[in-house]
């Protein structure tokens, strides 16, 4: 079987007074989506590396992402937001993104792969560029292997530089180091979040997907498809075959009358 899977992470709390007495982490829920969340106190620091998973910041789970032992995944896609942040995928000990002398760099920023907000009441963002596909050159996370996005906020007191629906353009910031409910104004426009997509290879087709990428043929849903399609095909020459030589071997036994 082989499912597209999305997940979205978003660093914010169902509202101010949660924030203040329950923390900074909704554990196994959807991102939260309410009417008045609020953006808890990003306490780890600017440069830290928070795990989107088990971070213990905004919506997250009980453990890492783990690839069963009858499993296989492709991740091709990833974005995020504000601009200032950066997002490293990581497999096991390794981490993707590196810098040119070979030393593991920050990540992807914002800037350069956008998951760009909506905007609020008042203030929308300005143009943005298209998110980061990896369709030509994805990650593989294979059967037994744990693996995740460390995300990097970087700015605590950033300033964006928004469209004003009241005319013009304007500068807005915002502060990471306290609780803070989010002005309907602003809408989602500094909320910290990371949105990537993956295609899961589950029974048979991972087994397809593994032998694939033992041959260095790239693994994607077509060539997956493509090789299914060849064995079947195969299975079929074979089984023609047989029954061709099967019927040389009847013409050629003398038949008995009784």
């Amino acid at each position: 079987m082989m499912r597209r899977q999305a997940y979205e992470w978003r660093a914010v709390v169902p509202d101010l007074d949660y924030a203040n007495n329950q923390g900074a982490v909704v554990l196994n829920l959807d991102p939260v989506l309410s009417s008045q969340p609020a953006i808890p106190a990003w306490t780890a620091g600017s440069s830290a590396k928070v795990d989107v998973f088990v971070g213990d910041y905004g919506n997250n789970l009980d453990i890492p992402g783990y690839v069963k032992a009858t499993q296989f995944i492709v991740i091709d896609e990833i974005s995020l937001w504000p601009p200032a942040a950066t997002a490293n995928i990581w497999v096991d000990t390794t981490q993707y993104f590196l810098n040119p002398d070979r030393s593991v760099s920050k990540g992807i920023s914002g800037n350069a792969s956008p998951f760009g907000p909506s905007g609020g009441r008042r203030y929308v963002p300005q143009a943005l560029s298209p998110s980061y596909y990896q369709s030509a050159t994805p990650v593989y996370v294979l059967p037994g292997q744990t693996w995740g996005v460390y995300y990097s906020l970087n700015d605590l007191t950033p300033t964006l530089t928004v469209y004003d629906k009241q005319g013009g353009s304007a500068t807005i910031n915002w502060d990471y180091t306290i609780n803070a409910s989010i002005p309907l104004d602003d809408g989602d426009c500094f909320i910290p979040r990371c949105y990537f997509e993956y295609v899961l290879f589950d029974g048979s087709d991972a087994l397809v997907a593994n032998h694939l990428m033992e041959q260095n043929i790239p693994v994607n849903v077509e060539n997956v498809m493509a090789h299914k399609r060849m064995l079947i095909r195969m299975k079929l020459e074979k089984d023609i075959s047989d029954q061709e030589e099967l019927e040389t071997v009847r013409k050629t036994v003398p038949r008995r009358f009784i």
